[in-house]
């Protein structure tokens, strides 16, 4: 997806190694085609989620990471379609690429090799498991920075089945 950043002022960004990304924060590569990564945590483990290219919403866990140069966004927010909600009670029943608003905060689902996850996007430490807690999982959203008006820096809309 090819993302209009518009005009930002620098202080919503900082250089940052891919591995450097904090939870939370948005990964955008300085060579053009690269992929963005949105950072957040499994349990007690940091990880980065692919957002874009040949295999979007995939875990990328920290032995995948580079030293690929880019631009940290760590103000970002994420606007939702509330037309888009639906309520959840485990990864497994969202698809890959929603985002979920649950008691531990937001999160979103991607893959990796054990299945779908629920990657919390915050800092802090223990479990990030929805353990049939409700929460609601939205399939229309976007990662936003700046003031009103704010630029959006990655738009995600999942059609229905």
């Amino acid at each position: 997806m090819e993302t209009n950043l518009g005009m930002l002022d620098l202080a919503f960004f900082r250089p940052g190694a891919l591995k450097d990304t904090p939870a939370g924060a948005l990964h955008i590569p300085a060579a053009k085609g690269g992929e963005q990564f949105l950072a957040g945590r499994l349990d007690d483990f940091p990880v980065l989620v692919i957002l874009e290219g040949a295999q979007p919403f995939e875990v990328a866990s920290p032995d995948q990471w580079t030293q690929s140069a880019g631009l940290l966004v760590e103000k970002i927010r994420f606007q939702v379609d509330k037309a888009s909600a639906f309520q959840i009670r485990q990864p497994q029943d969202a698809p890959s690429g929603a985002l979920v608003l649950s008691s531990l905060g937001a999160m979103i689902i991607a893959h990796d090799q054990n299945g779908q996850r629920a990657v919390l996007l915050g800092g802090g430490a223990g479990s990030t498991q929805l353990d049939g807690t409700v929460a609601v999982a939205f399939t229309r959203w976007q990662i936003v920075a700046g003031n009103e008006p704010a630029v959006v820096m990655f738009e995600q809309t999942i059609s229905p089945a």
